[in-house]
């Protein structure tokens, strides 16, 4: 029987994200009874952001002045002001496992079909079908040759994830389109039985700042926020490959502990995630975990009923 090759596999991926929308809205309308007419003057200025949801954030809406005049005639001023900040902090970890033959290529995928939709214009109608997108996480090995203590392999670890949404608007629907980011590394390398090998690193930084404003009046210093609206927002991600190789020779075998993998993963996530250096924005708040307080309190109380039954039954 020819040796085989394990590769523990460990993805860790740590992305925080911050943003800001603000929406600034100025009008005027005077009605004219004299003529039966009404004028509007005025601005609406909508952040640019992606996605946008005028119906959260801080909403803020009020008429400074009105008036009505003794022919019937009224005029008023009205202000709107919207501010919205966001923030995502997540991780993608996995810990893939997989065993090859020499020379044969082995493959593992963890993940989901996502439905995107197409549109087909026909004669006199459109047709709006769906296309299978995988996204996930997937790890091909091939171990090209095994040399007593040493291997040979070809490793090729990918991670597919939608990170956003565009809208899309034809003349007879509208639909959401996923952007889907790919990040993979492929390469050949030479390790011994028992070695760790870190791949990746593939750390990005993206930084967006996106303004509509009033010509001219927009420039002016301070004033001219009255006069604009904005949307802001920075990402940063992190993300790395750990294998750990292991050669097996038959009639070895190889169990995986689990919970130690899984510990791992939390592990490296939470010192990426609490790096200064690489995420410069501040991750978000911490929220009250719920499930993870309950789950406490009903270990904390079975414990403490363990332990007076235990000294029930001794006396």
């Amino acid at each position: 029987m020819q040796p085989q090759v394990l590769v523990e596999t460990q993805v860790i991926e740590v992305y925080i994200e911050e943003g800001s929308e603000r929406d600034v809205e100025l009008g005027y309308e005077y009605y004219d009874a004299k003529y039966g007419t009404t004028n509007n003057f005025g601005f609406n200025m909508e952040s640019p952001s992606q996605n946008r949801d005028s119906s959260q954030g801080l909403n803020l809406g009020f008429v400074p002045y009105a008036f009505n005049a003794s022919d019937g005639s009224t005029g008023r001023l009205t202000a709107a002001l919207r501010w919205l900040n966001t923030s995502s902090n997540a991780r993608i970890l996995s810990a893939p496992n997989i065993i090859a033959d020499q020379g044969t290529t082995a493959s593992i995928i963890t993940g989901e079909d996502l439905p995107i939709p197409e549109t087909t214009a026909l004669t006199s109608s459109t047709s709006v079908g769906y296309n299978y997108k995988r996204i996930g996480v997937t790890l091909n090995i091939t171990p090209t040759v095994i040399n007593g203590n040493t291997v040979q392999l070809e490793v090729n670890p990918e991670v597919k994830a939608a990170i956003r949404y565009e809208s899309f608007v034809t003349e007879n629907s509208s639909s959401s389109i996923p952007v889907i980011s790919v990040r993979s590394v492929d390469t050949r390398l030479t390790v011994c039985d028992g070695d760790i090998i870190a791949l990746g690193g593939l750390y990005s930084s993206e930084t967006t700042e996106q303004l509509r404003k009033v010509p001219f009046i927009g420039d002016i210093p301070l004033l001219g926020d009255i006069f604009n609206g904005r949307g802001t927002s920075t990402l940063d991600k992190q993300l790395i490959f750990l294998m750990k190789i292991h050669i097996l020779q038959p009639p070895r075998m190889k169990m995986m502990d689990m919970d130690a993998t899984a510990k791992q993963s939390h592990n490296i996530a939470d010192i990426l995630e609490s790096s200064d250096t690489i995420f410069t924005n501040k991750p978000p708040a911490e929220f009250f975990d719920v499930e993870k307080t309950l789950n406490s309190n009903i270990k904390e109380s079975q414990k403490k009923q363990e332990i007076e039954n235990y000294y029930r039954n001794a006396e």
